[in-house]
């Protein structure tokens, strides 16, 4: 893990010295947060493990389409691992993936951009506590909504190859009239 983190932080700082924007382009981040399941089987799995341990930690990745200055269409994918765990006695282990198409919007406040992007998800559990046992168990693919607000370092044209700060709020539906909502922030490398 150490090996791959000193190789992204060395590509940020190797691509910083070229200079230009072009039409298309492409990023790949890391990122973090906080998911808020509504399923009541999957809260109750996640209380069960006693004295836990949680890790949460993502990937995303981007196409996006530079189609003026104040506005950027994209395809992206978003990955989003949340480790929860006491020991080798019990864990609930849960992978959230989707895929995503939308517009950001740069409103001439320098880098700063706002977005909105359809979701087409799901989420897949790896449970197993002392009274309930869920090895890769699926959700119901659902169809939700991501509304970003992030800060694009490269925007001004110095240089493409600069960082992107963002987060996200992001609405998926699983089912049974379950959403499950995810407040995440990033750091992006532009290509």
């Amino acid at each position: 893990m150490k090996k791959f983190l000193i190789i992204f932080a060395m590509l940020f700082a190797a691509k910083s010295v070229f200079a230009y924007q072009s039409f298309f382009g492409a990023s790949l981040g890391l990122m973090s947060g906080i998911p808020f399941y509504g399923t009541s089987e999957v809260r109750d799995c996640n209380n069960d493990v006693s004295d836990q341990s949680r890790i949460i930690i993502g990937a995303l990745a981007d196409i996006h389409f530079n189609v003026s200055d104040n506005a950027t269409f994209f395809l992206g994918s978003d990955l989003l691992c949340d480790f929860i765990w006491h020991g080798s006695e019990a864990h609930a282990n849960h992978l959230n993936y989707d895929f995503s198409l939308g517009l950001k919007v740069f409103p001439n406040l320098a880098g700063f951009c706002a977005g909105l992007a359809y979701v087409l998800g799901a989420r897949t559990d790896f449970v197993e506590t002392p009274l309930y046992t869920a090895n890769g168990s699926t959700s119901a693919w659902g169809n939700g909504i991501k509304l970003l607000a992030e800060y694009n370092f490269a925007h001004d044209g110095k240089s493409r190859y600069y960082p992107t700060l963002g987060m996200f709020w992001k609405i998926l539906p699983r089912g049974n009239n379950d959403f499950d909502n995810m407040i995440c922030a990033y750091i992006m490398a532009n290509f």
